[in-house]
């Protein structure tokens, strides 16, 4: 039985099932026989030949009875169960041969089997559940060899594809791709690469599609088809995201999928089906395309049910029914919170945004194409509410984050780093992010606010939303008794009035110009004029003389709103969204307990909590060494406002690591 697994793994899959085959037809005792149905059905699963590897397995189930031997039948069960997308009984079987080898000894099969369990907990969208028990398991299986803990670091990048974090799962991928090739195992190899081309799929469609089909090349080159033909479908899905309409893919889809189902790879299938939809679409069969979505059936992934959210959408939308394309994309959204909010941590809750994007925009540009004000206020909220629609959450008091926290504050203290401290950073970051995620979710999420409730809401104040789509910005102007859309203008002029102020301001910043000084101001005061003659201006006739609750889209977010002509001068505000403003006036009012900060290296961080201080009298204020991050956690515990005055530090790849320079190092988000 091992030869024959070694056989397969090497390529020779016919041979290695004939050994298998006859050792099931001999005379040998029945348990012996039941070990040879358990082998051959461990040949199928590798092969991806599920409905085969189904069958032997449970003919091995009926013939097994010792602890051990059971415990390994099981666990190939519960791996074939989880394949064919069958979750339930997948976590029912591999839950049983936990138990059974842990009571026979083999712990590091048992940790493989709760590696599995985890990878369960992953394809029903817990993302923090999987990366949890992966992480308790990683350490016995690691241990075993390069290849095993290759394995943990390809399972943990689907964890991190699944939670969004694409470019994390991408590193962690072509790191385990490289271990199995050089072990030479080309099943694993093909199964990462596999793995990594759905998650470039979205981003990089075009180097999807060749690393998938470089995949489907290695399967069948050892004879595992049915993996090929999962293979197939990722590249073809990559394909058809390049543009492709043409019929030779809508033949290949359509083959796919029967294929695909009768080996038993069903989530693989429903790929095909939506590959088939989309061309269908594009082709302008919108009665075939209809038949085909309604045959479709409630799909487990969390990203494969937003996708036919997705394309159910643009079916009614080519069928001119806006109003339905419309609701298609609010269920998607819809089901996108519900699971954002089981998530205990922030950083997951904003990751998994990734998923519904297209969602968003595909609401967005309806709107914007009908005009109608009302809707364009609803689809700007609800583009912004993405990350923030679901109800904040604290995560309980960690001792081991906060430890991981402070040895990464030291690290991030030292002026220059050698290659050893940048991988302790790297891993550190790691830990600290996925130890947040352990927290439970509120299970709660809120509603955009209606454009009728704005109004109400408003009183002498104007909203004003800025929406980028398309290369095109335009405005949303809400008053308490009118409300406009207005179209201001391409993108990139703005952006590159932008860049030339965020430079500006860096300079004059840096205290040091002399006789130049008036010349960067003068080219700042032409940059903030023709931003604002582009994108405020045209706002100004309905504005009037009101303060301004302004919204802007994530491209514009930079923008320092104040030093705007028509802005300068007057009441404004710059909330997440109109929702989190409105929802601010409810919150009981601040106390009078007032912490003061003065940072680091800010010329004049004293002076300002000085002139803080003889206002607010009684205040608390941490100066100098004193202003330590310990310090400033329990000052901030027993203050309503707390004020700091210190330098930022900004990480674009988590938000979470930015945060405020105090004595000892960074005070993260976290």
């Amino acid at each position: 039985m091992t030869l024959a697994y070694v056989r397969a793994e090497l390529g020779e899959v016919a041979e290695a099932a004939a050994m298998c085959r006859d050792l099931t037809e001999s005379d040998l005792p029945i348990e012996v026989r039941g070990l040879a149905w358990s082998a051959w059905g461990l040949l199928h699963l590798r092969a991806g030949e599920l409905v085969h590897a189904r069958e032997c397995i449970d003919r091995a189930l009926g013939m097994l009875e010792q602890p051990r031997e059971l415990g390994f039948a099981y666990l190939n069960s519960g791996t074939v169960a989880m394949s064919s997308g069958d979750l339930a009984r997948a976590g029912i079987d591999l839950r049983l041969a936990s138990s059974l080898l842990a009571s026979a000894g083999e712990h590091v099969d048992a940790a493989k089997t709760r590696h599995n369990a985890a990878y369960v907990s992953l394809l029903k969208g817990d993302v923090a559940e999987a990366v949890r028990e992966m992480e308790r398991v990683r350490p016995i299986l690691s241990r075993e060899s390069a290849v095993l803990a290759a394995v943990c670091d390809q399972d943990r990048a689907e964890a991190l594809r699944a939670a969004g974090m694409e470019e994390a799962a991408d590193d962690a991928l072509v790191a385990a791709i490289a271990a199995f090739d050089k072990e030479a195992l080309r099943q694993f190899q093909a199964e990462a690469e596999l793995v990594r081309a759905r998650t470039l799929v979205q981003r990089r469609p075009e180097l999807a599609r060749d690393i998938a089909r470089q995949a489907r090349r290695r399967f069948s080159r050892r004879g595992s088809e049915g993996w090929a033909l999962r293979a197939q479908s990722v590249a073809l899905w990559a394909e058809i995201s390049t543009g492709s309409r043409s019929l030779r893919s809508m033949r290949t889809a359509k083959e796919l999928a029967s294929q695909l189902r009768a080996v038993g790879v069903v989530e693989d299938a429903m790929l095909a089906d939506l590959s088939v939809i989309r061309l269908l679409i594009r082709r302008g069969q919108l009665v075939e395309a209809s038949a085909k979505a309604d045959s479709i059936a409630q799909p487990s992934d969390i990203g494969t049910r937003l996708l036919l959210h997705e394309i159910r959408g643009d079916l009614a939308r080519a069928r001119g029914e806006r109003t339905r394309s419309l609701a298609h994309v609010r269920s998607g959204l819809a089901e996108l919170h519900a699971w954002q909010s089981t998530f205990g941590s922030l950083d997951l809750q904003s990751s998994v945004v990734s998923h519904g994007r297209q969602l968003a925009i595909d609401g967005m540009r309806m709107a914007l194409q009908d005009g109608s004000p009302g809707l364009v206020h609803e689809w700007a909220e609800r583009g912004r509410a993405l990350a923030g629609r679901v109800t904040p959450v604290r995560s309980p008091a960690d001792p081991a984050l906060a430890d991981e926290l402070a040895e990464l504050r030291r690290l991030s203290t030292l002026d220059q780093q050698n290659a050893a401290q940048r991988e302790q950073v790297a891993a550190l970051q790691s830990r600290v992010r996925e130890h947040a995620w352990q927290g439970v979710g509120s299970g709660e999420t809120t509603e955009p606010i209606g454009i009728r409730d704005l109004q109400d809401a408003l009183g002498e104040a104007a909203e004003v939303a800025l929406i980028t789509l398309g290369g095109q910005i335009t405005g949303l102007v809400v008053t308490a008794d009118d409300a406009r859309v207005v179209g201001l203008g391409e993108v990139a002029p703005a952006l590159e009035h932008l860049d030339r102020i965020r430079a500006d301001l860096d300079v004059l910043a840096s205290g040091v110009l002399g006789s130049l000084g008036a010349q960067v101001q003068a080219s700042l005061d032409r940059s903030t004029a023709a931003l604002a003659d582009q994108v405020i201006a045209p706002l100004l006739p309905i504005l009037g003389e009101r303060p301004v609750v302004l919204t802007p889209s994530s491209g514009l977010a930079r923008t320092p709103w104040p030093m705007l002509p028509g802005l300068r001068g007057r009441p404004l505000c710059v909330p997440r969204s109109a929702t989190a403003w409105v929802a601010a006036a409810d919150l009981p009012p601040i106390g009078d307990r007032v912490g003061l900060v003065a940072g680091p290296r800010v010329a004049r961080a004293g002076a300002e909590v000085a002139a803080v201080a003889r206002v607010r009298r009684g205040a608390h204020r941490l100066d100098d060494e004193h202003a330590d991050v310990d310090a400033v956690r329990e000052l901030a515990g027993r203050s309503d406002v707390l004020h700091v005055a210190a330098h930022g530090v900004h990480s674009e790849e988590n938000p979470l690591f930015s945060g405020l320079e105090l004595a000892d190092g960074t005070f993260f988000g976290y």
